[in-house]
């Protein structure tokens, strides 16, 4: 039996679950705390072959009802299984989404991928564009950080027993690309377009297959371009250091705790966030 889902009748799920089954259409979602390159991800998955991306930030349930019907009939003469890739919206790691994204990720056996990346470098990225970068503060604060992370953990408890999910590291996709490639099409039975150039290439790859976007999840990326591992390590080196002493106890643990869990080096008293 079908949780109810809050806001969302399950007979509303259902259909949409049906309209993507009828035309073989598989799911994943991208989740991850902003600034992690969760859009650089869901870009570059244009990489693989029967795939389609959604154009804007959704919740685990999109697309909605009408919207798939349109989907499901212009896919469904197409042979094999397709795969239709979202990526997280600005409030998914919320206490009271949580119900909703879990009993849709089960209903439709979304494939789930947790982009990680060094909380250091999160915090000292800029979003072009957001009042944030124009008065020159960072746009993911530690405490955002921290319910984003905590919010991870429980989707991830919660799920214990489901298997298509998969955390990959930011920095493995920008430095080791055809593993993390591998690892991703392994994880979910995707394979990559004849014509497409391995994972990184982004821009290369939308100029090469033609892909559509939105572009201001574009704009939000400083442009379309291909992976940069410039973007790894510049907390290393900026001039705007706050030391971890100044952080609340709760969110200095928990960040000290995932660099260990994810092989980031560890951040001592007398050590910088930014």
């Amino acid at each position: 039996m079908v949780a109810a889902l809050p806001g969302v009748s399950s007979g509303k799920a259902l259909v949409r679950k049906a309209l993507f089954s009828m035309a073989r259409i598989d799911r994943i979602h991208i989740i991850g705390c902003a600034r992690s390159g969760t859009t650089m991800l869901h870009l570059a998955m244009g990489c693989f072959s029967d795939v389609m991306l959604s154009g804007t930030e959704t919740p685990v349930g999109y697309p909605w009802a009408l919207e798939r019907a349109g989907i499901a009939f212009r896919m469904a003469w197409r042979p094999g299984r397709k795969c239709y890739i979202t990526k997280r919206n600005p409030g998914w790691f919320k206490p009271e989404q949580q119900d909703e994204f879990l009993a849709q990720t089960r209903l439709e056996n979304v494939g789930l991928i947790h982009l990680v990346r060094d909380p250091r470098d999160v915090m000292l990225s800029r979003h072009a564009g957001s009042k944030s970068c124009i008065s020159g503060e960072p746009f993911v604060s530690a405490e955002r950080w921290y319910n984003s992370i905590k919010g991870a953990d429980r989707i991830f408890a919660s799920l214990a027993d489901y298997s298509r999910k998969l955390t990959l590291r930011y920095e493995d996709l920008v430095t080791a690309p055809e593993r993390a490639e591998q690892m991703i099409a392994a994880a979910f039975g995707l394979c990559r377009h004849p014509d497409a150039l391995p994972i990184n290439h982004v821009k290369d790859n939308f100029e090469r297959l033609r892909i559509r976007y939105s572009p201001s999840a574009i704009m939000a990326l400083n442009g379309l371009r291909n992976m940069d591992s410039n973007s790894i390590g510049r907390w290393r080196n900026s001039s705007k250091a706050e030391s971890t002493e100044a952080l609340e106890p709760h969110i200095r643990s928990r960040l000290e705790a995932f660099c260990a869990e994810n092989g980031y080096q560890q951040i001592g008293v007398a050590s910088t966030l930014n």
